[in-house]
């Protein structure tokens, strides 16, 4: 019998459009206007960051994922394999895969501002990790 793989549960907490709307004019109005880099972060966006994060100069996720490699064993060994991972801003879900493997959680629970990237990832997570809930 083939293993059957959990169902993704996908929940949307996201602003409503007039929310949206008034947080950019809130922004716009201020004498050092801005504009919250969270609205930048769509599929576009997220590849973009994606393609940032290979960079050379760009250090943070390579530095990360060492450290992941070094100590996801020690890690496992701390929290245990019967517990609920959650990641926030979880983006591509590249890291978390070291410590899927090494934790084996009983629960994932992604965070990301990306809505598509964030269902792209956890199908493709869904997809490597079928006892992944």
């Amino acid at each position: 019998m083939p293993l059957q793989r959990p169902a993704i549960r996908f929940y949307d907490e996201h602003p409503t459009p007039a929310d949206l709307r008034s947080e950019v004019l809130d922004g716009l109005r201020r004498r050092g206007k801005f504009i919250s880099p969270k609205f930048f972060y769509d599929a576009r966006g997220s590849r973009l960051f994606d393609a940032i994060c290979q960079l050379p100069e760009y250090y943070p996720t390579r530095t990360e994922i060492g450290i992941l490699q070094q100590h996801a064993t020690a890690i496992a060994r701390v929290i245990g394999g019967n517990c609920l991972l959650l990641e926030l801003g979880s983006g591509s879900s590249r890291k978390v895969r070291l410590l899927l493997e090494a934790v084996q959680p009983a629960l994932y629970m992604p965070m990301d501002i990306s809505m598509d990237h964030l269902l792209a990832s956890a199908r493709a997570l869904a997809e490597d990790y079928p006892w992944l809930d």
